[in-house]
């Protein structure tokens, strides 16, 4: 029954060439909800996606560190949309931080993950999860209040660091940190 959606994942990352694709076993969706709802293309939050993502990490390994979080096509409800929404998650080994990591979720399709060097990740320094409180849906709502001009679908949507604070960047110096949800401006 998943044998043709394990068969386009693989087509689908030849294509793309980005992420290194392995031969997934059938995996028993029953455990792993997050996934199925990648795979019935309903999409999930950031943080319901970086539940997943991070299982990934940390059997890579034991000290994987969230360095980057970039959303791909985000929908007004925070979500990826149906047709190319994603979630990227990067990572690094926190005591070889020279090894980094990503898993990519999709909607429609089967993780990706793939080993590269730190250097090529987006970003390399490890963000402080702990202080991510505010979840895609809410930024969604909180950004209209802030960004009248941002219209939803995003094509990019990113959680990083500025100014060593955790923020969602809409692109273009639109912050909203995501410890409150509130309005984030560059100290000078």
């Amino acid at each position: 029954m998943y044998a043709p959606l394990i068969a386009r994942a693989a087509a689908v990352c030849s294509l793309f060439g980005l992420f290194a694709c392995q031969q997934a076993p059938v995996l028993n969706l029953a455990n792993a909800p997050v996934y199925q709802r990648f795979a019935d293309s309903s999409g999930v939050t950031a943080k319901q996606a970086f539940t997943e993502a991070e299982t990934h990490a940390l059997k890579w390994s034991p000290d994987a560190a969230l360095t980057h979080v970039m959303g791909q096509r985000i929908g007004a409800t925070g979500n990826p949309l149906k047709a190319g929404g994603s979630w990227t998650f990067s990572f690094v080994d926190y005591h070889q931080p020279e090894r980094g990591f990503q898993v990519r979720l999709a909607t429609g399709q089967a993780p990706q993950t793939q080993a590269i060097a730190a250097s090529r990740l987006p970003q390399a320094t490890p963000l402080e999860d702990r202080a991510w409180e505010y979840d895609s849906d809410r930024l969604v709502k909180q950004s209209r209040t802030f960004f009248p001009g941002v219209s939803w679908p995003v094509t990019q949507l990113e959680l990083t660091a500025v100014d060593r604070r955790l923020v969602w960047s809409l692109g273009q110096e639109r912050w909203i940190d995501a410890m409150n949800g509130q309005l984030f401006t560059l100290r000078r």
